[in-house]
């Protein structure tokens, strides 16, 4: 059975939070609408800008007093997760699959939930293996960059795990830490946990990538080294 992850991020020390979960649970005072995939959600819109700056932004140009908003939601977007996104801006409760939670991240990450980013990314952190953890690689390096949420522990076990199982990833051959983006290879040169894997080694490599990659600002990776 696929294990399932909750995260609760509720106050439970606020009865104004009690009041709006209950609220929102009784299907009362809904005041806006999510479409998505032609399917409506009723929301709270104080409630959802609150969570989430996509929509704090998309009630603020909302033009038309005589309607409640109406938000259309990218349709590239699982359903379930725009769902589950919704219920807990309202509730503070996600139950996320396992193969739900890199999807999951970056439905979070489009639709604004910024708070919601860092739990999600520990609990990815946990899948990171031997198998996925290049592709985990430039899931990371998209956060890396960003100061609001940088996921240092879903960096930390990913390059842990790269510097780990560095010679068979690089002898391999097809060798597919050759064909990461920039951010990723930037990203995984700056981590304190490549530090067991020699600079030789990490150099090669870097001169391996530029070979395909030859537009690259090949100085500022080098500064890692």
């Amino acid at each position: 059975m696929e294990r399932e992850y909750t995260i609760s991020t509720k106050d439970t020390s606020s009865r104004t939070s009690d009041a709006v979960r209950s609220i929102y649970r009784d299907g009362k005072l809904f005041d806006g609408i999510v479409v998505h995939h032609g399917k409506t959600i009723n929301i709270q819109c104080v409630t959802m800008a609150s969570k989430s700056e996509f929509f704090r932004a998309a009630f603020c140009r909302w033009q038309n007093d005589t309607k409640s908003p109406c938000i259309t939601i990218d349709h590239n977007l699982p359903k379930e997760c725009v769902t589950k996104l919704v219920d807990w801006a309202h509730t503070g409760e996600l139950s996320v699959l396992r193969s739900e939670l890199q999807t999951m991240l970056g439905a979070a990450d489009q639709l604004g939930f910024v708070n919601l980013l860092a739990d999600l990314g520990g609990l990815l952190a946990e899948t990171v293996t031997e198998e996925n953890c290049v592709d985990m690689l430039e899931v990371a390096a998209r956060f890396h960059c960003r100061h609001d949420v940088p996921l240092d522990l879903l960096t930390a076990n990913v390059t842990e795990t790269i510097a780990f199982n560095w010679h068979r990833l690089t002898k391999e051959e097809s060798n597919a830490l050759v064909d990461i983006s920039y951010r990723a290879m930037d990203t995984l040169l700056g981590s304190e946990e490549l530090h067991t894997v020699s600079e030789i080694c990490i150099y090669e490599l870097l001169v391996e990538w530029y070979a395909k990659h030859p537009s690259a600002d090949f100085t500022s990776l080098l500064r890692h080294i």
